[in-house]
Protein backbone atom coordinates (compact mmCIF):
# COMPACT_ATOMS: atom_id res chain seq x y z
CA UNK A 1 0.00 0.00 0.00
CA UNK A 2 1.33 3.41 -0.95
CA UNK A 3 1.78 6.07 1.76
CA UNK A 4 -0.92 8.78 1.62
CA UNK A 5 -0.18 10.85 4.77
CA UNK A 6 3.25 11.95 6.01
CA UNK A 7 3.64 13.82 9.34
CA UNK A 8 7.01 14.97 10.66
CA UNK A 9 6.87 16.81 13.99
CA UNK A 10 9.53 17.72 16.53
CA UNK A 11 8.89 18.97 20.03
CA UNK A 12 11.18 21.95 19.56
CA UNK A 13 13.00 23.72 16.72
CA UNK A 14 15.33 21.20 15.15
CA UNK A 15 17.70 21.97 12.32
CA UNK A 16 17.85 19.53 9.43
CA UNK A 17 19.61 20.28 6.14
CA UNK A 18 17.38 20.85 3.13
CA UNK A 19 19.14 17.96 1.41
CA UNK A 20 17.92 15.60 4.13
CA UNK A 21 14.35 16.77 3.61
CA UNK A 22 14.77 16.32 -0.12
CA UNK A 23 15.98 12.78 0.33
CA UNK A 24 13.11 12.01 2.72
CA UNK A 25 10.33 13.31 0.48
CA UNK A 26 11.67 12.19 -2.88
CA UNK A 27 10.11 8.70 -2.78
CA UNK A 28 6.75 10.00 -1.46
CA UNK A 29 5.25 11.11 -4.75
CA UNK A 30 1.85 9.63 -3.93
CA UNK A 31 1.26 11.34 -0.56
CA UNK A 32 -1.84 13.49 -0.34
CA UNK A 33 -1.27 15.09 3.08
CA UNK A 34 2.05 16.53 4.31
CA UNK A 35 2.40 18.05 7.81
CA UNK A 36 5.72 19.51 8.98
CA UNK A 37 5.99 21.12 12.44
CA UNK A 38 8.78 22.76 14.46
CA UNK A 39 11.49 22.10 11.88
CA UNK A 40 14.05 24.51 10.44
CA UNK A 41 13.38 23.82 6.79
CA UNK A 42 14.99 26.58 4.74
CA UNK A 43 14.57 25.57 1.11
CA UNK A 44 11.30 23.66 0.54
CA UNK A 45 11.22 23.70 -3.27
CA UNK A 46 11.24 19.88 -3.30
CA UNK A 47 7.56 20.00 -2.33
CA UNK A 48 6.80 20.98 -5.91
CA UNK A 49 7.53 17.36 -6.93
CA UNK A 50 4.69 15.93 -4.81
CA UNK A 51 2.11 16.19 -7.55
CA UNK A 52 -0.61 14.26 -5.67
CA UNK A 53 -0.48 16.60 -2.68
CA UNK A 54 -3.87 17.95 -1.60
CA UNK A 55 -3.16 19.18 1.94
CA UNK A 56 0.01 21.00 2.98
CA UNK A 57 0.64 22.28 6.52
CA UNK A 58 3.66 24.10 7.99
CA UNK A 59 3.70 24.93 11.70
CA UNK A 60 6.59 26.75 13.42
CA UNK A 61 8.91 26.16 10.49
CA UNK A 62 11.35 28.88 9.32
CA UNK A 63 11.53 28.73 5.51
CA UNK A 64 13.32 30.77 2.90
CA UNK A 65 10.21 31.41 0.85
CA UNK A 66 7.05 29.81 -0.45
CA UNK A 67 8.50 28.57 -3.77
CA UNK A 68 6.79 29.00 -7.11
CA UNK A 69 7.13 25.26 -7.62
CA UNK A 70 4.06 24.97 -5.39
CA UNK A 71 2.10 26.09 -8.48
CA UNK A 72 2.81 22.68 -10.00
CA UNK A 73 0.55 21.13 -7.34
CA UNK A 74 -2.65 21.21 -9.38
CA UNK A 75 -4.56 19.18 -6.78
CA UNK A 76 -3.60 21.35 -3.77
CA UNK A 77 -6.84 22.38 -2.11
CA UNK A 78 -5.76 23.14 1.48
CA UNK A 79 -2.74 25.16 2.66
CA UNK A 80 -1.91 26.01 6.28
CA UNK A 81 1.04 28.14 7.34
CA UNK A 82 1.16 28.98 11.06
CA UNK A 83 3.82 30.67 13.19
CA UNK A 84 6.44 30.44 10.47
CA UNK A 85 9.20 32.86 9.56
CA UNK A 86 9.37 33.52 5.81
CA UNK A 87 12.60 35.33 5.10
CA UNK A 88 12.06 36.57 1.55
CA UNK A 89 9.42 37.31 -1.07
CA UNK A 90 5.71 37.79 -0.62
CA UNK A 91 4.09 34.37 -0.03
CA UNK A 92 0.80 35.60 -1.47
CA UNK A 93 2.46 36.00 -4.86
CA UNK A 94 2.32 32.20 -4.88
CA UNK A 95 -0.81 31.63 -2.80
CA UNK A 96 -3.02 33.82 -5.01
CA UNK A 97 -1.82 31.92 -8.07
CA UNK A 98 -2.99 28.55 -6.74
CA UNK A 99 -6.17 28.27 -8.78
CA UNK A 100 -7.53 25.16 -7.02
CA UNK A 101 -6.99 26.37 -3.48
CA UNK A 102 -10.19 26.18 -1.41
CA UNK A 103 -8.93 26.38 2.18
CA UNK A 104 -6.22 28.69 3.52
CA UNK A 105 -4.85 29.23 7.02
CA UNK A 106 -2.16 31.88 7.27
CA UNK A 107 -1.81 32.87 10.93
CA UNK A 108 0.80 34.58 13.09
CA UNK A 109 3.62 34.42 10.57
CA UNK A 110 6.63 36.69 10.24
CA UNK A 111 7.03 37.83 6.64
CA UNK A 112 9.58 39.98 4.86
CA UNK A 113 8.32 43.59 4.80
CA UNK A 114 11.07 45.11 2.71
CA UNK A 115 9.31 44.59 -0.62
CA UNK A 116 5.87 46.04 0.10
CA UNK A 117 5.32 47.05 -3.50
CA UNK A 118 6.61 43.82 -5.02
CA UNK A 119 3.20 42.31 -5.80
CA UNK A 120 3.03 40.13 -8.86
CA UNK A 121 0.39 41.23 -11.34
CA UNK A 122 -0.14 37.66 -12.61
CA UNK A 123 -2.45 36.92 -9.72
CA UNK A 124 -6.18 36.44 -9.37
CA UNK A 125 -8.38 37.23 -6.40
CA UNK A 126 -8.67 34.26 -4.09
CA UNK A 127 -12.05 32.57 -3.94
CA UNK A 128 -11.92 30.43 -0.82
CA UNK A 129 -14.51 28.31 0.96
CA UNK A 130 -12.65 28.51 4.26
CA UNK A 131 -9.94 30.89 5.39
CA UNK A 132 -8.21 32.25 8.46
CA UNK A 133 -5.71 35.00 7.66
CA UNK A 134 -4.33 36.92 10.60
CA UNK A 135 -1.14 38.28 12.09
CA UNK A 136 -2.52 37.45 15.55
CA UNK A 137 -3.71 34.37 17.38
CA UNK A 138 -7.53 34.30 17.26
CA UNK A 139 -8.13 31.36 19.60
CA UNK A 140 -9.94 33.51 22.21
CA UNK A 141 -12.68 34.25 19.68
CA UNK A 142 -13.04 30.58 18.79
CA UNK A 143 -13.42 29.73 22.47
CA UNK A 144 -16.21 32.30 22.77
CA UNK A 145 -18.10 31.76 19.52
CA UNK A 146 -16.99 28.31 18.39
CA UNK A 147 -15.33 27.49 15.10
CA UNK A 148 -15.61 30.18 12.43
CA UNK A 149 -14.74 29.23 8.89
CA UNK A 150 -13.91 32.68 7.45
CA UNK A 151 -11.66 34.97 9.52
CA UNK A 152 -9.63 37.94 8.29
CA UNK A 153 -7.40 40.22 10.33
CA UNK A 154 -5.03 42.69 8.72
CA UNK A 155 -2.96 45.69 9.80
CA UNK A 156 -0.42 48.12 8.38
CA UNK A 157 2.36 45.53 8.58
CA UNK A 158 0.47 42.92 6.57
CA UNK A 159 -1.91 44.88 4.36
CA UNK A 160 0.56 44.89 1.46
CA UNK A 161 0.52 41.12 1.15
CA UNK A 162 -2.80 40.65 -0.67
CA UNK A 163 -4.28 42.14 -3.83
CA UNK A 164 -7.07 44.70 -3.58
CA UNK A 165 -9.46 42.25 -5.22
CA UNK A 166 -8.57 39.54 -2.70
CA UNK A 167 -8.84 42.03 0.16
CA UNK A 168 -12.43 42.90 -0.79
CA UNK A 169 -13.33 39.28 -1.42
CA UNK A 170 -12.11 38.25 2.02
CA UNK A 171 -13.98 41.11 3.71
CA UNK A 172 -17.20 40.40 1.86
CA UNK A 173 -17.58 36.88 3.24
CA UNK A 174 -15.85 37.16 6.62
CA UNK A 175 -17.37 35.97 9.87
CA UNK A 176 -14.60 37.53 11.95
CA UNK A 177 -13.10 40.77 10.60
CA UNK A 178 -10.38 42.87 12.23
CA UNK A 179 -9.10 45.87 10.26
CA UNK A 180 -6.31 47.94 11.75
CA UNK A 181 -4.49 50.77 10.03
CA UNK A 182 -4.90 53.72 7.72
CA UNK A 183 -4.96 51.92 4.37
CA UNK A 184 -7.39 54.45 2.87
CA UNK A 185 -7.11 52.94 -0.59
CA UNK A 186 -8.98 49.87 0.56
CA UNK A 187 -11.27 50.76 3.44
CA UNK A 188 -14.50 52.45 2.38
CA UNK A 189 -16.23 55.35 4.10
CA UNK A 190 -18.87 52.86 5.18
CA UNK A 191 -19.12 49.10 4.99
CA UNK A 192 -22.55 48.72 3.39
CA UNK A 193 -21.23 47.88 -0.12
CA UNK A 194 -20.44 44.37 1.01
CA UNK A 195 -23.59 43.60 3.02
CA UNK A 196 -21.69 41.50 5.54
CA UNK A 197 -24.57 39.42 6.87
CA UNK A 198 -22.33 36.53 7.91
CA UNK A 199 -20.20 38.76 10.12
CA UNK A 200 -20.08 37.72 13.80
CA UNK A 201 -17.16 39.81 15.14
CA UNK A 202 -16.07 43.21 13.79
CA UNK A 203 -13.07 45.26 14.96
CA UNK A 204 -12.14 48.54 13.27
CA UNK A 205 -9.07 50.23 14.72
CA UNK A 206 -7.32 53.35 13.41
CA UNK A 207 -9.36 53.45 10.20
CA UNK A 208 -9.77 57.21 9.65
CA UNK A 209 -11.61 56.87 6.36
CA UNK A 210 -14.72 55.23 7.84
CA UNK A 211 -17.41 57.85 8.55
CA UNK A 212 -20.23 55.53 9.55
CA UNK A 213 -20.66 51.85 10.04
CA UNK A 214 -23.47 51.65 7.50
CA UNK A 215 -25.13 53.99 5.00
CA UNK A 216 -28.38 52.85 3.38
CA UNK A 217 -29.03 55.83 1.09
CA UNK A 218 -28.12 54.07 -2.15
CA UNK A 219 -29.82 50.77 -1.34
CA UNK A 220 -33.34 49.46 -1.59
CA UNK A 221 -35.67 49.49 1.38
CA UNK A 222 -35.68 46.20 3.26
CA UNK A 223 -32.01 45.39 2.72
CA UNK A 224 -30.47 43.18 5.45
CA UNK A 225 -27.04 43.97 6.92
CA UNK A 226 -25.08 43.01 10.04
CA UNK A 227 -27.92 40.72 11.05
CA UNK A 228 -25.63 38.19 12.79
CA UNK A 229 -23.09 40.56 14.33
CA UNK A 230 -22.43 39.57 17.97
CA UNK A 231 -19.42 41.75 18.85
CA UNK A 232 -18.55 45.27 17.68
CA UNK A 233 -15.35 47.18 18.52
CA UNK A 234 -14.63 50.62 17.06
CA UNK A 235 -11.47 52.49 18.02
CA UNK A 236 -9.98 55.63 16.49
CA UNK A 237 -12.46 55.85 13.64
CA UNK A 238 -14.24 58.99 12.39
CA UNK A 239 -17.80 57.69 12.69
CA UNK A 240 -20.45 60.28 13.57
CA UNK A 241 -23.12 57.63 14.01
CA UNK A 242 -23.28 53.88 13.54
CA UNK A 243 -26.03 54.25 10.93
CA UNK A 244 -26.41 57.40 8.84
CA UNK A 245 -30.01 56.72 7.76
CA UNK A 246 -32.92 54.50 8.83
CA UNK A 247 -31.44 51.08 9.62
CA UNK A 248 -31.68 48.04 7.37
CA UNK A 249 -33.68 45.02 8.45
CA UNK A 250 -32.37 43.04 11.44
CA UNK A 251 -29.54 45.53 11.98
CA UNK A 252 -27.52 44.61 15.12
CA UNK A 253 -30.35 42.47 16.49
CA UNK A 254 -27.89 39.79 17.68
CA UNK A 255 -25.27 42.20 19.03
CA UNK A 256 -24.03 41.17 22.48
CA UNK A 257 -20.93 43.36 23.00
CA UNK A 258 -20.39 46.96 21.88
CA UNK A 259 -17.17 48.86 22.60
CA UNK A 260 -16.58 52.35 21.19
CA UNK A 261 -13.25 53.94 22.08
CA UNK A 262 -11.55 57.15 20.97
CA UNK A 263 -14.25 57.91 18.41
CA UNK A 264 -13.68 61.65 18.45
CA UNK A 265 -16.32 62.47 15.84
CA UNK A 266 -19.09 60.33 17.34
CA UNK A 267 -22.13 62.50 18.09
CA UNK A 268 -24.88 59.91 18.52
CA UNK A 269 -25.43 56.16 18.63
CA UNK A 270 -28.22 54.76 16.47
CA UNK A 271 -30.14 58.03 16.32
CA UNK A 272 -32.23 57.25 13.22
CA UNK A 273 -35.14 54.81 13.22
CA UNK A 274 -36.13 52.03 15.60
CA UNK A 275 -33.53 49.57 16.81
CA UNK A 276 -33.83 46.23 18.54
CA UNK A 277 -30.84 45.59 20.81
CA UNK A 278 -32.45 42.73 22.68
CA UNK A 279 -29.22 40.68 22.93
CA UNK A 280 -26.84 43.45 24.03
CA UNK A 281 -25.16 42.46 27.32
CA UNK A 282 -22.13 44.71 27.58
CA UNK A 283 -21.56 48.27 26.37
CA UNK A 284 -18.46 50.42 26.82
CA UNK A 285 -17.98 54.03 25.72
CA UNK A 286 -14.60 55.67 26.23
CA UNK A 287 -13.11 58.96 25.07
CA UNK A 288 -15.97 60.05 22.80
CA UNK A 289 -15.79 63.81 23.46
CA UNK A 290 -18.69 64.91 21.18
CA UNK A 291 -21.25 62.32 22.31
CA UNK A 292 -24.18 64.01 24.07
CA UNK A 293 -26.71 61.17 24.37
CA UNK A 294 -26.27 57.42 24.83
CA UNK A 295 -29.70 55.88 24.28
CA UNK A 296 -32.69 56.92 22.22
CA UNK A 297 -36.08 55.83 23.63
CA UNK A 298 -36.68 53.32 20.83
CA UNK A 299 -33.44 51.47 21.57
CA UNK A 300 -33.73 51.80 25.34
CA UNK A 301 -36.88 49.74 25.60
CA UNK A 302 -35.20 46.78 23.86
CA UNK A 303 -32.24 46.56 26.28
CA UNK A 304 -33.66 43.66 28.27
CA UNK A 305 -30.34 41.76 28.51
CA UNK A 306 -27.91 44.61 29.25
CA UNK A 307 -25.74 43.66 32.24
CA UNK A 308 -22.75 46.01 32.12
CA UNK A 309 -22.59 49.65 31.08
CA UNK A 310 -19.40 51.73 31.27
CA UNK A 311 -18.94 55.34 30.18
CA UNK A 312 -15.61 57.16 30.52
CA UNK A 313 -14.26 60.49 29.31
CA UNK A 314 -17.36 61.53 27.38
CA UNK A 315 -17.15 65.19 28.32
CA UNK A 316 -20.08 66.40 26.21
CA UNK A 317 -22.45 63.74 27.54
CA UNK A 318 -25.56 65.36 29.02
CA UNK A 319 -28.06 62.53 29.02
CA UNK A 320 -27.86 58.80 29.40
CA UNK A 321 -31.48 58.44 28.23
CA UNK A 322 -33.68 60.90 26.39
CA UNK A 323 -37.33 60.52 27.46
CA UNK A 324 -40.17 60.62 24.98
CA UNK A 325 -42.84 63.30 25.03
CA UNK A 326 -45.43 62.36 27.60
CA UNK A 327 -43.22 59.64 29.06
CA UNK A 328 -41.27 61.72 31.53
CA UNK A 329 -43.14 60.18 34.47
CA UNK A 330 -44.94 57.19 32.94
CA UNK A 331 -44.27 54.17 35.15
CA UNK A 332 -44.69 51.56 32.42
CA UNK A 333 -41.92 53.20 30.42
CA UNK A 334 -39.23 53.51 33.10
CA UNK A 335 -39.76 50.61 35.47
CA UNK A 336 -38.90 48.15 32.70
CA UNK A 337 -35.57 49.78 31.82
CA UNK A 338 -32.40 47.71 32.23
CA UNK A 339 -34.02 44.82 34.13
CA UNK A 340 -30.76 42.82 34.12
CA UNK A 341 -28.24 45.64 34.55
CA UNK A 342 -25.73 44.57 37.22
CA UNK A 343 -22.95 47.13 36.92
CA UNK A 344 -23.06 50.81 35.98
CA UNK A 345 -19.75 52.70 35.86
CA UNK A 346 -19.41 56.36 34.89
CA UNK A 347 -16.18 58.37 35.01
CA UNK A 348 -15.04 61.77 33.75
CA UNK A 349 -18.36 62.75 32.15
CA UNK A 350 -18.23 66.34 33.33
CA UNK A 351 -21.49 67.67 31.84
CA UNK A 352 -23.66 64.87 33.19
CA UNK A 353 -26.00 66.33 35.82
CA UNK A 354 -28.41 63.41 36.33
CA UNK A 355 -27.90 59.72 35.55
CA UNK A 356 -31.53 58.65 35.01
CA UNK A 357 -34.75 60.70 34.81
CA UNK A 358 -36.78 58.66 37.31
CA UNK A 359 -36.71 55.51 39.45
CA UNK A 360 -39.90 53.58 40.07
CA UNK A 361 -40.22 50.65 42.41
CA UNK A 362 -39.03 47.60 40.51
CA UNK A 363 -36.65 49.58 38.34
CA UNK A 364 -33.01 48.50 38.12
CA UNK A 365 -33.88 45.45 40.18
CA UNK A 366 -30.63 43.61 39.29
CA UNK A 367 -28.19 46.50 39.86
CA UNK A 368 -25.36 45.35 42.14
CA UNK A 369 -22.67 47.99 41.66
CA UNK A 370 -22.90 51.72 40.96
CA UNK A 371 -19.64 53.63 40.49
CA UNK A 372 -19.45 57.33 39.62
CA UNK A 373 -16.05 59.03 39.54
CA UNK A 374 -14.83 62.51 38.61
CA UNK A 375 -18.11 63.85 37.22
CA UNK A 376 -17.80 67.55 38.00
CA UNK A 377 -21.42 68.63 37.41
CA UNK A 378 -23.24 65.58 38.73
CA UNK A 379 -25.95 66.60 41.20
CA UNK A 380 -28.31 63.64 41.39
CA UNK A 381 -28.43 59.98 40.46
CA UNK A 382 -32.17 60.22 39.69
CA UNK A 383 -34.22 63.26 38.82
CA UNK A 384 -37.30 61.78 40.52
CA UNK A 385 -37.93 58.92 42.89
CA UNK A 386 -41.39 57.39 43.24
CA UNK A 387 -41.38 55.09 46.23
CA UNK A 388 -43.78 52.40 47.41
CA UNK A 389 -43.63 49.80 50.16
CA UNK A 390 -41.49 47.43 48.11
CA UNK A 391 -37.71 47.59 48.20
CA UNK A 392 -35.89 50.06 45.99
CA UNK A 393 -32.81 48.67 44.22
CA UNK A 394 -32.98 45.38 46.16
CA UNK A 395 -29.78 43.91 44.65
CA UNK A 396 -27.52 46.91 45.22
CA UNK A 397 -24.35 45.89 47.07
CA UNK A 398 -21.81 48.59 46.31
CA UNK A 399 -21.97 52.34 45.67
CA UNK A 400 -18.89 54.43 44.92
CA UNK A 401 -18.88 58.19 44.53
CA UNK A 402 -15.48 59.78 44.05
CA UNK A 403 -14.70 63.42 43.25
CA UNK A 404 -18.25 64.56 42.56
CA UNK A 405 -18.03 68.10 44.02
CA UNK A 406 -21.51 69.17 42.83
CA UNK A 407 -23.32 66.11 44.18
CA UNK A 408 -26.44 66.91 46.24
CA UNK A 409 -28.27 63.63 46.67
CA UNK A 410 -29.71 60.50 45.16
CA UNK A 411 -32.82 62.21 43.80
CA UNK A 412 -33.99 65.76 43.25
CA UNK A 413 -37.70 65.10 43.73
CA UNK A 414 -39.27 62.45 45.97
CA UNK A 415 -42.81 61.34 45.15
CA UNK A 416 -44.19 58.72 47.57
CA UNK A 417 -46.88 56.63 45.87
CA UNK A 418 -48.30 55.07 49.04
CA UNK A 419 -47.80 55.02 52.78
CA UNK A 420 -44.47 53.41 53.42
CA UNK A 421 -43.62 50.82 56.03
CA UNK A 422 -39.99 51.83 55.91
CA UNK A 423 -38.33 52.92 59.09
CA UNK A 424 -38.70 56.64 59.56
CA UNK A 425 -35.38 58.27 58.77
CA UNK A 426 -33.44 60.26 61.29
CA UNK A 427 -33.09 64.03 60.89
CA UNK A 428 -30.83 65.14 58.02
CA UNK A 429 -27.13 64.54 58.57
CA UNK A 430 -24.72 67.20 57.49
CA UNK A 431 -21.86 65.98 55.38
CA UNK A 432 -19.80 68.74 56.94
CA UNK A 433 -19.75 66.63 60.09
CA UNK A 434 -18.31 63.20 59.13
CA UNK A 435 -18.09 62.00 62.73
CA UNK A 436 -21.81 62.52 63.22
CA UNK A 437 -22.57 60.58 60.02
CA UNK A 438 -20.37 57.68 61.06
CA UNK A 439 -21.80 57.54 64.58
CA UNK A 440 -25.42 57.74 63.46
CA UNK A 441 -25.08 55.11 60.75
CA UNK A 442 -23.31 52.77 63.10
CA UNK A 443 -26.43 52.53 65.27
CA UNK A 444 -29.25 52.77 62.74
CA UNK A 445 -30.32 50.45 59.94
CA UNK A 446 -30.99 52.77 57.01
CA UNK A 447 -31.98 51.77 53.51
CA UNK A 448 -29.42 53.10 51.05
CA UNK A 449 -31.97 55.69 49.95
CA UNK A 450 -32.50 56.96 53.48
CA UNK A 451 -28.77 57.18 54.05
CA UNK A 452 -28.27 59.31 50.99
CA UNK A 453 -31.40 61.38 51.55
CA UNK A 454 -29.79 62.64 54.72
CA UNK A 455 -26.53 63.42 52.93
CA UNK A 456 -25.74 66.77 51.34
CA UNK A 457 -28.82 68.57 52.65
CA UNK A 458 -26.63 71.38 53.90
CA UNK A 459 -25.50 72.44 50.45
CA UNK A 460 -22.65 71.64 48.09
CA UNK A 461 -19.25 70.56 49.27
CA UNK A 462 -16.51 73.00 48.44
CA UNK A 463 -13.79 70.36 48.48
CA UNK A 464 -13.18 66.83 47.29
CA UNK A 465 -15.77 64.25 48.27
CA UNK A 466 -15.02 60.55 48.29
CA UNK A 467 -17.89 58.29 49.32
CA UNK A 468 -17.54 54.52 49.40
CA UNK A 469 -20.51 52.43 50.45
CA UNK A 470 -20.24 48.77 51.35
CA UNK A 471 -22.96 46.39 52.43
CA UNK A 472 -23.58 45.15 56.00
CA UNK A 473 -26.61 43.20 57.13
CA UNK A 474 -29.03 44.99 59.50
CA UNK A 475 -28.60 44.35 63.19
CA UNK A 476 -32.37 44.33 63.66
CA UNK A 477 -33.46 41.07 62.00
CA UNK A 478 -37.11 42.12 62.14
CA UNK A 479 -36.37 44.52 59.29
CA UNK A 480 -36.74 42.74 55.93
CA UNK A 481 -33.38 42.45 54.21
CA UNK A 482 -34.95 43.26 50.84
CA UNK A 483 -36.14 46.58 52.21
CA UNK A 484 -33.15 47.57 54.32
CA UNK A 485 -29.44 47.47 53.71
CA UNK A 486 -27.26 49.08 56.33
CA UNK A 487 -24.21 50.90 54.98
CA UNK A 488 -21.07 52.35 56.38
CA UNK A 489 -20.35 55.64 54.63
CA UNK A 490 -16.91 57.16 54.68
CA UNK A 491 -16.72 60.83 53.76
CA UNK A 492 -13.36 62.47 53.16
CA UNK A 493 -13.17 66.15 52.43
CA UNK A 494 -10.30 68.42 51.52
CA UNK A 495 -11.31 71.75 52.89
Amino acid sequence: MRLKVFILVHGCVYRIPALSLTNSLQPLKDIRTLILANLELGDISVIGNLLSLRTLWFYGCPINELPRKVLKLKKLGSLEVEECKITKNNPFNVIESCSKLEELTFVHNECDNEEKDAISQNRLALTLHRYCISSENLSSYFEKYGAMSRCFQIDNESSHLVLDATFKQLIRRAELLILEGDDVQRIWKNLIPEMMNGLIVLHLNSCPNIECLIDTKAHDFGVIAFANLAELHLSKVRVQDLCCDPPPSEFLEKLGIMKLKECHSLRSILSNGNYNLCHLKSMQLEDCPLLTLVFQPSATRSLKQLEELTMRSCNALKYMIMGEDGDSSRKSYYDSLFPKLKMLQIAKCNKLRIILPILFVGGLASLEKLSICECQQLEYIFDKLQEEEDAMLPSLREVQLFRVPSFIGVFEEHQPLSSSSLQKPSPPLSRHNPNKIKQSLATHAFSWIQAYCSLNKSGHANGETNIVVSEHRPVDHTIPLVCYICFTIFVQMSL
